[in-house]
């Protein structure tokens, strides 16, 4: 299926620039698009910045497994938090359309800085350079298991101060692989840069970023992928990569060991490849010149990462052969040693083994790399403070989405507990000391994650009683310049009992501001009945947390009086004015 039969067939919805999405997001371009995908540039007014929305063919999301697998990589993609990776915030549902929610990173990509060149190269330098700072962020995503599976030159923005961000981090693959549910995705796939074991189906590693990651810069330093002309497919497979002309012997061998054939062959990790890259041209290999059959000398001043000679063949080389033949038999006894281990009888808990499976399907390892991966993330929220707040990014979140998926875990059960403890305790305190805005800020943020937790229900009551005490007080701002209409507004809340301690212009970070556009409401007390009916109307989420400095601190909401007032001035006459 190719993309224009996607278009053909409706697949992606159409929007108009300006046009707003799910009440958020608004379109700023026309739809451009991608490899099993369309993606358009929106503003999201919640938040003030520019993203990209990634929309995923309808025909792969109508499919129950292909959206399943979809919305599980998200869950694990999103908690990734580097400066050198763009984010995937979240997966949205438009009506019957999926969209994923992206960073918008300005720049160009590598692509298009070497075809700005006249020889359509970069300079050795800046290679190496750009390759350590890929390797940063590939560190960071490998240690909380996430691989990007899709590196080329097409996924590296260099902004215009310099700095270099790895885009699509595991998304294009993420939605090929939910593709392949459905439909044939052979021909959406660039295999220029895949590794010989994701070329073939087989699992895939840190080593096959590691390929990818060598065939990207050796595109850029050469001009051209290792693998260019003819049978590109057998090339991968099966040939040896050519060095490279008019650069150093050893960029030219870290080259070489990225793109061996066998993963074991090429570097093992995100750190020692940075560290080959970074003394390449001084000491890291030797200075002969390089050749196909070159034998790369060992490394000095590293830590067991040796550039190895090409692995002689099995008929030059029988002991190769019986020591393959040992290694598997380990193997096997090992095997079969854990599997007697985890039926018989113990106190303890077993833990089942877990298969693995091609690229191709949805992995059997996913719930393992996910677990792991959150606990990693929770515990860097917990070191930097981040127990239960902010709402969704947060060390309680983490825990809990791990103990859903380890229930057994009486560690991270008891860490659950330590957290909702210190959480009830500051509400407590905040409730103690007279600052509802506090213990409320708190309270939304358990909302979801205690719902039915009988100690986190006696103390949001206790928190609704103790802000319910007197008369709610309203403090109405000008945003949109006629006059009148605030005092007019004024005199309606007063009839409905509400107590308008001032009415102003609205001023954010001291300066006038008569251009909102829409009206809202903020404040540090529970919505009642008309404030949610008003929230409703206005289509806005009520924010607990008030943004401006306000002269009276005893004020529960402040009410922005936007350009679309008529409409709040009906429904205010309609359901206030009559109480």
């Amino acid at each position: 299926m190719k993309i224009s039969s996607l278009f053909a067939n409706q697949d992606f919805p159409a929007y108009q620039i300006g046009q707003v999405i799910i009440d958020r997001f608004e379109v700023l371009s026309k739809p451009v698009p991608r490899s099993l995908g369309l993606i358009y540039l929106a503003k999201d007014r919640k938040q003030g910045l520019k993203k990209i929305l990634f929309y995923i063919p309808q025909s792969v999301t109508d499919d129950s497994e292909a959206l399943t697998y979809i919305r599980e990589e998200v869950s694990l993609i999103r908690w990734l938090n580097h400066s050198l990776i763009a984010r995937l915030y979240d997966v949205h549902q438009d009506g019957p359309s999926w969209f994923l929610e992206l960073e918008f990173v300005r720049g160009k990509t590598l692509k298009q800085k070497k075809l700005e060149k006249s020889d359509k190269r970069l300079s050795e330098n800046i290679v190496r350079w750009l390759g350590i700072q890929i390797l940063d962020a590939l560190e960071y995503a490998h240690d909380h298991n996430v691989l990007h599976r899709d590196i080329k030159p097409k996924n590296v923005v260099l902004a215009p101060d310099g700095k270099v961000t790895l885009i699509d981090f595991g998304i294009s693959e993420m939605v090929r692989v939910a593709a392949s549910m459905v439909w044939d995705t052979s021909t959406h796939t660039t295999i220029l840069y895949m590794s010989p074991e994701q070329l073939s189906g087989k699992q895939l590693s840190i080593p096959s970023d590691i390929y990818s990651l060598g065939a990207t810069l050796y595109d850029l330093v050469s001009g051209h992928p290792p693998f260019h002309r003819g049978d590109v497919y057998t090339q991968i497979l099966r040939e040896k990569a050519k060095p490279v002309g008019d650069i150093s012997s050893g960029l030219n061998q870290v080259l070489l060991k990225c793109l061996s054939k066998e993963p074991w062959d090429r570097f093992r990790t995100a750190a020692e490849m940075r560290q080959a890259l970074s003394l390449a041209k001084e000491r890291y290999f030797s200075k002969e010149p390089v050749s196909a059959s070159s034998v790369p000398k060992k490394v000095p001043g590293s830590r067991n990462i040796l550039v190895r000679r090409d692995k002689p063949t099995k008929s030059t080389n029988p002991t190769y052969k019986f020591l393959i033949i040992v290694f598997l038999l380990i193997l096997v006894m090992g095997y079969l040693l854990h599997k007697m281990n985890s039926i018989a009888p113990s106190g303890k808990e077993t833990v089942p083994s877990v298969g693995k499976t091609p690229v191709t399907t949805r992995p059997d390892t996913f719930r393992v790399r996910l677990y792991q991966a959150l606990l990693r993330q929770a515990e860097e929220k917990m070191k930097n403070g981040y127990l239960y707040l902010p709402t969704g990014n947060n060390a309680l979140e983490l825990y809990k989405q791990a103990f859903r998926i380890k229930p057994n875990d009486t560690d991270v059960f008891r860490k659950i507990k330590n957290i909702k403890k210190r959480a009830l305790q500051d509400i407590q305190k905040a409730i103690k000391t007279d600052s509802p805005g506090k213990a409320l800020e708190i309270s939304k943020a358990l909302d979801k994650l205690l719902a039915n937790d009988p100690a986190y229900l006696t103390v949001k009551k206790e928190i609704e009683r103790k802000v319910s005490r007197g008369k709610i007080r309203i403090a109405i701002l000008n945003g949109m310049g006629e006059k009148g209409i605030a005092h007019q507004l004024e005199k309606i809340l007063t009839t409905a009992g509400y107590r308008v301690t001032y009415v102003e212009n609205y001023r954010p970070g001291g300066k006038l501001n008569w251009r909102v556009a829409q009206t809202f409401v903020m404040g540090n007390h529970f919505p009642d009945r008309n404030i949610k009916k008003l929230n409703q109307l206005l289509g806005r989420k009520y924010d607990f947390r008030f943004k401006l400095p306000l002269p009276d601190h005893t004020v529960n909401y402040v009410l922005v009086l936007g350009a679309d007032y008529q409409r709040l001035l009906d429904h205010l006459h309609k359901s206030l004015g009559n109480k």
